[in-house]
């Protein structure tokens, strides 16, 4: 009977979660809106041709990346937590280093095949985007 009632509260609590799709609805309509955060509006200055990244070999495009969205490097942080996309690169002696500003996170693993990105946008909230190293 007890165990009957912990599975039945378990599946109450538990159903709400399944399939909430409110991002998809008004007022944020994750899937149809243009992002128009500071790494969209930097996409499409590339695509434009308005400017360019530059690449170096030790750290990719994070650099170049770090001046155009205006993230200072004195706001590295390492971080041991192996939340990354990249989890296979992630040790105490290789961290994931996240450099912030306001409106931008990025994230970048020592020979890392990507720049981890995420973005406030002001209509559809928490952004994320990747940028390929090679």
């Amino acid at each position: 009977m007890l165990r009957s009632l912990l599975v039945l509260t378990m599946l109450l609590v538990a159903r709400p979660c399944f399939g909430q799709l409110d991002h998809e609805q008004e007022p944020i309509n994750y899937s149809d809106e243009k992002p128009t955060d500071p790494v969209a509006r930097l996409a499409a200055r590339l695509e434009a041709g308005e400017i360019k990244l530059d690449w170096e070999p030790k750290h990719g495009y994070l650099t170049s990346l770090m001046r155009h969205l205006d993230v200072p490097a004195s706001s590295q942080t390492l971080v041991f937590s192996k939340t990354s996309l990249q989890i296979s690169r992630i040790t105490p002696r290789t961290p994931r280093a996240i450099y912030f500003n306001d409106d931008v996170y990025l994230g970048w693993v020592q020979r890392g095949d990507v720049v981890e990105i995420s973005a406030a946008d002001p209509q559809l909230g928490g952004t994320f985007y990747t940028l390929t190293q090679h």
